[in-house]
């Protein structure tokens, strides 16, 4: 709600957590982290303050509200009775960002100052799992300005917008040699082109990496800080992306563990798309690279069950529209307006991290009702 004070939270959902009891089962927990999480523009320090109820859970074993949960749900409401007002901002005024580092959360305000007093923009919190936990501190400190500037891009871009080069890559062997392509467009538009003879043999997906590696070399040979890399073979780009495990030895070489597989989920994933691709192909094992992209389409945009959600929309903050749906006047390809739509895209994606939260709550209540 935006009053001549700044902007406050809706007195309405604090009024409905403040008069909650202390809940007795999984899914009223679940219910609590909800409501918060609607309000996570003005708590400090969010994850920290619901650990206790993500721990309860989690846990494998029967539902106990621990003295730990009670202090923690008395806390929150105490917060909530007073919750900060949020402070507009002015143009090309200057922000300070102050991180907090615990064991198992990092987060971040922005602040303004105004009158000479420090006053609250925006808090960001994020949890910690897994790898995350062990990081050093500084580590800790630069996952949360990397999670600020992504939670908050529109604070940040004018400070810490890179200027990328794009990277256009090919690869190809045959009989009569490798060969590897590449266009690279600088910041400032100027287009360099560049084909090189490889003097080693190697298969067409080799060639393709090696035509990679050589654009990222060039990149940094002129001063690049940052690019964005294109390449036409879908199985390479999957592979450096983490989506795909290189199993080959030669092609492992070049491939980067981008998302180490910490708790069984890439090969959970691995295992429902070689199902459907085993599906699609029946006899013809040969044309696999084909139906790749047409199985990961559907797994990207299909429900799943586990979090309530679909993963493109946990990626971009909106649903897909399937290729065929844009010839016909549906609902969706009739009120499309180009010049809105950007906004739109925008104001979802400020809200892509309360998604993200949600699902993980509903992820850990639907493995507690699995156990």
């Amino acid at each position: 709600m935006v009053t001549h004070r700044g902007i406050e939270a809706n007195p309405n959902q604090i009024k409905v957590i403040n008069s909650l009891q202390p809940p007795h089962n999984p899914k009223e927990v679940q219910k609590l982290t909800g409501m918060t999480t609607a309000l996570n523009w003005f708590i400090s320090r969010l994850v920290d303050r619901r650990r206790p109820f993500f721990l309860l859970i989690n846990k494998w074993k029967g539902f106990e509200w621990t003295e730990e949960c009670a202090l923690a749900f008395q806390q929150l409401k105490k917060y909530l009775s007073y919750p900060p007002i949020m402070s507009s901002l002015e143009i090309d005024e200057v922000l300070f960002a102050y991180i907090v580092v615990a064991p198992h959360a990092v987060s971040l305000v922005l602040t303004r100052v105004d009158s000479g007093i420090q006053r609250p923009v925006y808090y960001v919190s994020k949890s910690l799992h897994e790898a995350k936990v062990r990081y050093l501190p500084l580590e800790k400190v630069i996952l949360a300005v990397v999670h600020g500037t992504r939670k908050l891009p529109h604070y940040f871009q004018a400070y810490t917008e890179p200027l990328y080069w794009k990277v256009y890559v090919d690869g190809a062997a045959n009989q009569g040699g490798s060969r590897v392509g590449l266009v690279l467009v600088s910041p400032e538009k100027l287009t360099i082109e560049k084909s090189l003879r490889l003097g080693f043999s190697v298969t067409n997906n080799e060639a393709r990496y090696e035509a990679l590696l050589e654009g990222m070399s060039m990149v940094q040979k002129m001063g690049g800080k940052a690019m964005k890399m294109f390449s036409d073979s879908m199985l390479v780009v999957s592979q450096v992306k983490g989506e795909l495990e290189a199993k080959d030895e030669r092609m492992q070489g070049y491939s980067t563990p981008a998302y180490p597989q910490e708790n069984g989920q890439v090969e959970a994933v691995n295992k429902v798309i070689v199902n459907e691709i085993k599906k699609r192909l029946d006899d013809t094992k040969g044309r696999w690279v084909e139906e790749l992209p047409h199985v990961l389409w559907t797994y990207r945009t299909t429900l799943r069950r586990s979090i309530r959600e679909i993963l493109f929309s946990m990626t971009y903050g909106a649903k897909a529209v399937i290729p065929l749906e844009t010839g016909f006047p549906t609902l969706k390809t009739s009120s499309f307006n180009p010049s809105s739509n950007n906004e739109l895209l925008e104001k979802n994606l400020d809200f892509i991290e309360e998604r993200r939260e949600s699902a993980m709550v509903q992820l850990a209540y639907y493995q507690h009702k699995l156990k």
